[in-house]
Order: structure tokens, then C-alpha cells, then sequence
């Protein structure tokens, strides 16, 4: 039996909707199979995911993940904690998972810094000193020692010593004055 053009494409049609059906089958079983399976399908209900931790960077980084560190840090950073943007300050100074970059370094330092944080005040007098991203400024570098040894911050009571002796009397003072100027103006701040 020889089949002509009108039955040769009522047989194609049926074999397309028999694979259709087959296909539509298919689907309709995996999407109850996913919905029937705990775990599959996140809960309508569900918590968002929880925003990086401090605690989960440090693990990334003690794993060796830096990557996974500095984005961690970074979204801790740009949310305002001040040890995850010192930390991105140290990543961009040493070139650690980033391009080393001093400018950038300066900038989270400072964000420590201002923030009133010792270790930050430290390292911001350290790039200061060190002309790293910035013209090297002793006065400036004694003002942020300064800060940071008001604080506790040991290794920089060693900095504050040796500019006194190395800086003339009179840029001793004005670092000594800037800091000062500095406690006062984050004190009226912090009273508004």
C-alpha cells in the first residue's frame, strides 16, 4: 500500500503531537516529582539567604578562598563594618586576590580610620608615613599614631616616639594638634 502526500503528513502530525504528549508528560512528572521532593524546590516561605559574617570571610580566607574573603569583606564593608573594610585596605596594599593598588588602600584604610577604629588609624598613619597611594606626610602619619596610641594600639606608641625625635618641635605639635582637633570634632559628631 502506497501512502499519498495526505496521508504521509497525517501521519507526521500524529507522530508530532504523540511527542508533544510524551514531552508534556515528561514535564508535568518532573515538575510533582520536584514539588514532592523536600529540599528540591526552595520553600515559598523560605528566609532569604543570610548576608555574609565577619566569621565566614575570616573562614574563606584562613581556607585560602581569597576570592571568597574579599567578596565577603567587601559587602561587609560597603555596609559599614569597619574591620571587613581595614581588611580590604590590607588585600589592595599587598595585592592579595586584587591588583595591588595603594589608592585604594588609602581609601579603605581611611574609611577605618575615620571610623575611629585603632588598627585602621594605624595603617592610615603607616601609608601616610610610607608614602603608599599618597604623598608621603610624617605630620599627617603622627596625627593618625597618635589617635591610634590614645587607644591602645601598641605599635604605634613605637611610631609616635620616633617622630618626636625625627620631626622639628613645632610639626610635633601640629600633629599633636590635629589629632586633638580630630577627637573633638568625632566627639560633636557623635553627640548629634
Amino acid at each position: 500500500v502506497q501512502r499519498g502526500p495526505v496521508q504521509d503528513e497525517r501521519a507526521r502530525v500524529r507522530s508530532i503531537l504523540t511527542l508533544e504528549t510524551v514531552m508534556r508528560t515528561l514535564r508535568r512528572l518532573c515538575l510533582a516529582a520536584a514539588f514532592l521532593t523536600p529540599g528540591l524546590l526552595p520553600a515559598a516561605d523560605a528566609d532569604p539567604p543570610a548576608p555574609p559574617s565577619l566569621s565566614d570571610a575570616e573562614e574563606a580566607w584562613h581556607r585560602g578562598d581569597i576570592a571568597g574573603a574579599l567578596q565577603q569583606w567587601r559587602a561587609l564593608a560597603e555596609r559599614g563594618d569597619i574591620i571587613a573594610a581595614n581588611n580590604l585596605g590590607y588585600l589592595y596594599e599587598t595585592g592579595r586576590g586584587v591588583p595591588r593598588d595603594y589608592a585604594e588602600a588609602l581609601r579603605w584604610y581611611r574609611v577605618t580610620a575615620e571610623a575611629g577604629a585603632p588598627i585602621g588609624q594605624f595603617n592610615l598613619g603607616e601609608t601616610y608615613l610610607e608614602g603608599r597611594g599618597v604623598d608621603a606626610d610624617p605630620v599627617e602619619a603622627a596625627k593618625w599614631f597618635l589617635l591610634a596610641s590614645w587607644q591602645g594600639e601598641p605599635d604605634s606608641l613605637e611610631h609616635v616616639r620616633k617622630l618626636k625625635a625625627e620631626l622639628a618641635p613645632e610639626r610635633f605639635r601640629d600633629a599633636y594638634e590635629r589629632a586633638l582637633a580630630w577627637r573633638r570634632d568625632k566627639a560633636r559628631s557623635r553627640q548629634r
